[in-house]
C-alpha cells in the first residue's frame, strides 16, 4: 500500500482535497464520498457444479439524497414546484425536485429541510407522502436514495414565486411547472431528467387522479 497522499484540485473557484492510501480516495466535497477498489469471490452453484468468479470493481461510498416534490392546485390544473440547477456529470442544467443529502433514520424530515432550503416552501415532515426508497446504482454506488410527495396550499408558496419562478440561492432557480405538460414533454422525449423525478412526477399524477392506481 502506498503512502497517504494529498492532492489539491481547484473545483471552480473552491478547492476540493482528495486524500489517497493507496485503496480509497476521500473526497471532502458536500458530504463524504470514497472511491475504493474491493474484490471479491462469487461461488456459483448449477447443475454441473461449483465455480468461483474473482473480481475486483471500483465502488463509490456517497451520502444518502432525499428529493421531495410539492404539488398544489390552482383554478383546475395542478402545478410542481421544481428546481433548476447545473449538474456537472452531464454536464447541463436540469429541472428536479428540491432535493439534497438525507438522514437516512429519518428521511421525512431531511426532505421538508432540504425543500425549506431550496425552495423557501415550509412544510409539515408528517405531511410527506413516502414514496419510494430504493439504491440508485447497486452496481457501483453504495447510495441509497428516498423520494416523497407532498400537497400544499398556493398560500405555502413565497411570493416571489407567485409569478412563475425565482432564483432564491446563488446555483438554482425555482419554477412553477403546470403538472400535465410536463407529463406530456416527459413523454414525448422533448423533455429530460433523471429517474427519482420521473417516479416522483408518476406519484403525484396518480395522487391527483391523472394516472389509475393499480395497486
Amino acid at each position: 500500500m502506498s503512502e497517504v497522499s494529498h492532492r489539491e484540485l481547484m473545483v471552480g473557484f473552491k478547492p476540493l482535497v482528495v486524500v489517497d492510501d493507496g485503496k480509497t480516495l476521500h473526497m471532502n466535497g458536500k458530504g463524504t464520498v470514497r472511491f475504493s477498489m474491493v474484490s471479491t469471490e462469487v461461488t456459483i452453484k448449477t447443475e454441473k457444479g461449483e465455480r468461483t468468479y474473482k473480481s475486483a470493481r471500483g465502488v463509490i461510498e456517497a451520502p444518502h439524497g432525499a428529493k421531495v416534490l410539492p404539488y398544489f392546485k390552482r383554478d383546475d390544473a395542478w402545478y410542481v414546484v421544481m428546481v433548476e440547477q447545473f449538474r456537472i456529470a452531464l454536464p447541463g442544467k436540469t429541472v428536479e425536485p428540491a432535493g439534497g443529502e438525507v438522514d437516512e433514520a429519518n428521511p421525512r424530515l431531511s426532505m421538508a429541510r432540504e425543500l425549506e432550503e431550496e425552495a423557501h416552501v415550509t412544510v409539515s415532515p408528517e405531511d410527506v407522502e413516502f414514496v419510494f426508497s430504493a439504491y440508485i446504482q447497486p452496481s457501483m454506488m453504495r447510495a441509497k436514495a428516498f423520494g416523497g410527495i407532498v400537497e400544499i396550499k398556493e398560500s405555502q408558496l413565497p411570493t416571489e414565486l407567485i409569478g412563475g419562478e425565482h432564483q432564491f440561492g446563488e446555483y438554482t432557480v425555482v419554477s412553477i411547472q403546470p403538472l400535465l405538460p410536463l407529463l406530456r414533454s416527459r413523454d414525448d422525449g422533448s423533455w429530460t431528467s433523471d429517474l427519482e423525478t420521473y417516479i416522483l412526477l408518476d406519484a403525484v399524477a396518480k395522487a391527483v387522479g391523472l394516472i389509475e392506481k393499480r395497486f
